[in-house]
């Protein structure tokens, strides 16, 4: 049997193995450790299905070229299946593996030309080092691939594997177990943030954020299931819970009256699903509302993902009447280009920026960029984490069209909005 990968000529896993086990057995323990470094390149599927097979092998080629610059003349660099590679590292010290993993993300993240697209990896990188003579080689492995999970868990890109890794991947998985069953047995619930018009001082919006009423563990934040829903099937019928249940709401409001602009939250997932216009539309119908009434935020990391196949979806949204928010605007990493194709008609500062405006001048000087240049490509403005005046009044000096944050409410249940909305007019 061949201990070479066909496609990049590395080592396969039987080889890695082989290697990791000898170096195991040679291991001294006063000396430097042995370590595994996983890279998941996390692209083999959407260049498989984008430009076929043969591109996403031309890729897997560079991307192992890369890698293989990237490491000591010492490791071994395997294949292990799609686009996960693993490096046996020996005598290596914390800080060089925290080196090389640096110098594989940025030689990863140069551009690669495909079919005159350059197309962008996002690697995750995990690392574990050998602690025990009982250890095997595939629990090194196992143990880099559960920091490289735990690493993309908290947003970022690499995580040296601790014991505590172990209870915590244990503990979303059963949450993601439990969170299946989360929309069928109503453990979900729904509370609005006021979004008001700089203008007229009024309540014109409201944006609906998902909870979590977890029968053994109270309330779960969204930033504790999310992130766990978006990595599964699971967020498709969280975000039409979501959808469904928040516009049922907004048609009582407007029944009275208040007619309010929904706001509500797209992942990434989200905009793989063909279906999306459509189920939208389907609900819209549903509830008797105008197509104006919902305003759908979509942050621009989610959109650089995969531009050429969210754009098209996303102008189909914004065709009908269905206003677009670029939400956190100044945290992803899109380009001025996206920007302008990206259909949307209002962007919302994120809040890091606005919290600290009236105390760092560098803050106030993005926000008033953001306003200025968002104002001329015929965008309006929602600045997020409001919490002082003093920020409310700089934010209307400088043309800023709405505003939500603690200044006006947190998040709260729909039956505490229509009173919200008389008190934050009469201020």
């Amino acid at each position: 049997m061949t201990e070479c990968d066909h496609v990049t000529g590395l080592a396969n896993y039987a080889r890695l193995q082989d290697r990791l086990e000898q170096a195991i057995a040679g291991q001294d323990p006063a000396g430097p450790p042995l370590w595994v470094l996983l890279v998941d390149l996390d692209c083999y599927t959407d260049v498989t299905l984008d430009f076929g097979p043969d591109a996403a092998d031309y890729i897997l080629s560079i991307a192992a070229q890369r890698l293989q610059s990237c490491l000591p003349r010492s490791a071994m660099l395997a294949r292990l299946y799609t686009d996960h590679f693993a490096a046996a590292i020996p005598d290596s010290e914390p800080p060089q593996i925290e080196r090389y993993a640096r110098k594989c993300r940025k030689a990863l993240t140069q551009s690669i030309s495909v079919e005159g697209i350059e197309v962008v990896l996002e690697p995750g990188m995990g690392a574990s080092q050998y602690s025990d003579g009982d250890m095997l080689a595939r629990s090194l492995v196992r143990q880099a691939g559960i920091a490289k999970a735990v690493a993309k868990n908290a947003g970022r890109d690499f995580a040296v594997y601790v014991a505590d890794h172990d209870r915590r991947v244990r503990q979303n998985l059963v949450l993601m177990h439990e969170l299946r069953r989360a929309v069928q047995e109503r453990q979900l619930l729904l509370h609005y943030q006021p979004k008001v018009d700089l203008r007229t001082g009024r309540v014109n919006g409201v944006e609906a954020l998902v909870r979590w009423q977890h029968p053994l563990r109270g309330m779960v934040m969204p930033d504790e299931f999310i992130p766990i829903a978006e990595r599964t099937a699971a967020i498709r019928p969280l975000t039409a819970w979501v959808l469904d249940t928040s516009m049922e709401q907004l048609a009582r409001w407007r029944a009275k009256g208040l007619d309010f602009i929904l706001s509500a939250n797209l992942s990434v997932k989200n905009l793989e699903d063909p279906d999306l216009p459509d189920a939208v539309q389907r609900l819209l119908a549903k509830h008797g509302l105008p197509n104006e009434a919902l305003q759908l935020e979509i942050t621009e990391t989610a959109v650089m993902q995969d531009p050429e196949r969210s754009i098209p979806m996303l102008e189909g949204l914004a065709d009908t009447g269905i206003e677009l928010s670029i939400d956190d605007f100044g945290r992803g990493y899109g380009s001025l280009t996206y920007l302008q194709r990206f259909p949307a008609s209002w962007l919302k500062i994120d809040k890091e920026f606005v919290i600290g405006m009236d105390a760092d001048p560098r803050n106030a000087t993005i926000v008033r960029a953001a306003i200025d240049m968002a104002h001329q490509l015929g965008m309006s403005v929602t600045a997020e984490g409001v919490e002082t005046k003093r920020v409310l009044n700089l934010l209307r000096g400088l043309g800023c069209d709405r505003a939500q944050g603690y200044l006006f409410s947190k998040p709260v249940p729909a039956d505490r909005i229509e009173e919200l909305a008389v008190s934050i007019c009469e201020e």
